[in-house]
């Protein structure tokens, strides 16, 4: 109950934590297929497959349909009213920074053969893309880090518990094997000692007897 408890506390704080140091969306260049684009980018707090995976996961609850590759996400020909009422291609790729934090390049464009949008040439859908990337995809890709370090650290209390319970049950078994042996042991002690006794018993018998 005490480690529930302290988990309990540790994710409450944990979220906390996460939303008070969430990242902002900017404005970049980055390489989609080979090619330098403009890209709208954001810092994620989690490892490139999480961050990845919950990208793919936010946009397939959004209803778009969309493949996943890798750390590559691709949802061609889709309206998303949220960014905007044109259709619109949105790609994306994950870069790792380190073991719990990565960068997500996101780019748009209207045709798949266009160019990628910027603040330049579409500056509301490049607002409505930073606003969602702050407000949604950020809050759950740290969401889904923390959810994976949890569970992966309950797993871990769980197999070392059960690699507890399984030695004290070697234990005591070994315990009732050695009470055992020591029961025997004295038994078996006690035996020689009678088979000693009668064994001087037979001599002094053949002693009279010779007599």
């Amino acid at each position: 109950m005490k480690t529930i408890k302290f988990i309990s506390i540790f994710t409450f704080f944990a979220i906390c934590s996460i939303f008070a140091m969430q990242a902002q969306s900017y404005e970049t260049f980055s390489k989609w297929n080979k090619d330098n684009a403009p890209a709208v980018a954001i810092e994620a707090n989690a490892p490139d497959d999480i961050a990845a995976q919950s990208l793919f996961d936010l946009l397939k609850s959004e209803k778009l349909k969309g493949k996943k590759s890798g750390k590559k996400v691709s949802f061609k020909k889709v309206v998303f009213p949220t960014l905007s009422s044109d259709y619109i291609n949105i790609y994306a790729t994950v870069i790792a920074k380190d073991n719990n934090n990565s960068t997500v390049y996101v780019f748009v464009n209207r045709g798949l053969k266009s160019d990628f949008v910027s603040s330049s040439t579409d500056v509301q859908l490049i607002d409505n893309l930073k606003a969602y990337l702050n407000n949604k995809y950020a809050p759950l890709a740290a969401k889904a880090n923390l959810d994976y370090k949890v569970n992966n650290q309950q797993k871990l209390i769980s197999d070392s518990s059960k690699d507890l319970s399984k030695m004290q049950n070697s234990l005591e078994k070994k315990i009732k094997q050695k009470d055992k042996l020591i029961s025997e042991i004295d038994d078996l002690a006690k035996q020689i000692e009678q088979q000693k006794n009668l064994l001087d018993q037979h001599k002094v018998d053949l002693d009279k007897i010779g007599k």
